[in-house]
């Protein structure tokens, strides 16, 4: 009977939802209709840098299959180099990656080759990890399009498009994929 005490009282706190009141004092707010969950929230962002926690609490919101179906382009790439970028005003850094694999389309670019693509905060996927912590030999699952404005056969990454390579991560973003009809069409890759 503790146990089960333990395990409610934290879910009954959390789903106290106050209605919203006759028009003098309406819901406006979060915390207007949920202040447990509300108060948890604002105390949680407040222990994590602002950006970082709203980009992970994004990242984490969509699931992995849906990142898979949703996205044009997905391969697993290895670094070989990772470098800082030129622009002051937007920082960034310049991965060298090769492509070991594609999950998804990525014709365009052939198997063992190498492209530098510009990695920023919002595009890693992994909670704690920067642009500069993506190591070189280690391997990455990328999503992203193919677009040619600056470059020739530009790669620009998805948000939340970084993310080491697990066994888990890949099956999650493999079933995302064979959820996508279009991408099995033969005239879209």
């Amino acid at each position: 009977m503790k146990d089960r005490q333990m395990v409610v009282q934290p879910v009954r706190r959390f789903l106290r939802i106050s209605a919203p009141m006759p028009i003098p004092n309406p819901c406006r707010t979060q915390a207007d209709i949920m202040p447990d969950a509300w108060a948890e929230y604002l105390k949680d962002k407040d222990t994590n840098d602002r950006s970082t926690f709203l980009r992970l609490q994004e990242c984490k919101a969509y699931p992995l299959t849906a990142h898979g179906r949703d996205t044009a382009n997905a391969a697993v790439v290895e670094v070989v180099a990772n470098r800082t970028g030129d622009d002051r005003d937007d920082p960034f850094q310049v991965l060298s990656v090769r492509l070991v694999e594609r999950l998804k389309a990525t014709k365009f670019w052939a198997l063992g080759t190498t492209r530098n693509i510009n990695v920023t905060e919002s595009t890693i996927g992994a909670p704690g990890e920067t642009p500069k912590d993506l190591a070189l030999g280690e391997r990455y699952r990328m999503l992203f399009e193919h677009r040619a404005w600056n470059e020739p056969k530009g790669v620009w990454l998805d948000q939340c498009g970084v993310l080491p390579v697990t066994e888990n991560n890949l099956n999650q973003i493999r079933r995302g994929i064979d959820e996508d009809f279009l991408s099995l069409r033969t005239d879209q890759k």
